[in-house]
């Protein structure tokens, strides 16, 4: 197999959906907690909601998918996942991010979801996406597929199916096929 650089995508995380839900959701809760609660519980209910904002930032600056020269990673921190090249069946562009149903492990919030969901015909999605653009599908051989938003969709799409057609060249797979 040649040589090829190691591309990374931006998920496209940091938007003014995810950002503005973030900037109302955290003083609303403090807020709400100060009323609610005695001063000494509300210290620590602070604290925590302090470290799950900043666990929420760190995943959403970080969140990205690399094409390493035999996988494709994507997600960042906790929710992460690693696919082979072998195992993809196909890439489709969407228009617009499908819905992905019910978050089973990871974060969902306006603008922004990473992690492990439930999809279409209960097969689970792992899906990287933020404002609803443009999403790449990768549909797979093992029981779940990706669903990813980045930045520059059309470079990513380009970049993968060199990196399929890389990787099938390697092996000797002639595949002719329209959807890859």
């Amino acid at each position: 197999m040649q040589f090829v650089a190691t591309p990374r995508f931006r998920i496209a995380a940091c938007n003014r959906t995810s950002l503005a839900t973030l900037g109302l959701a955290f003083p609303l809760l403090v807020g709400l907690g100060s009323v609610l609660l005695e001063p000494t519980t509300w210290l620590w209910t602070f604290a925590l909601m302090l470290a799950i904002l900043a666990i929420t930032i760190g995943h959403m600056f970080r969140a990205s998918m690399t094409l390493e020269p035999e996988a494709v990673r994507v997600g960042a921190g906790m929710f992460r996942t690693r696919v082979a090249y072998a195992d993809i069946l196909s890439v489709s562009m969407h228009a617009e991010a499908p819905h992905p149903g019910w978050r089973t492990f990871g974060i969902g919030m306006p603008g922004f979801r990473l992690g492990w969901f439930s999809g279409e015909h209960l097969r689970r999605q792992f899906v990287a996406t933020g404002r609803s653009g443009k999403t790449l599908r990768l549909n797979l051989r093992r029981g779940f597929d990706v669903v990813v938003e980045v930045e520059d969709p059309g470079e990513l799409e380009a970049a993968l199916r060199q990196r399929l057609q890389i990787q099938r060249d390697g092996q000797g797979v002639n595949d002719t096929s329209n959807e890859m």
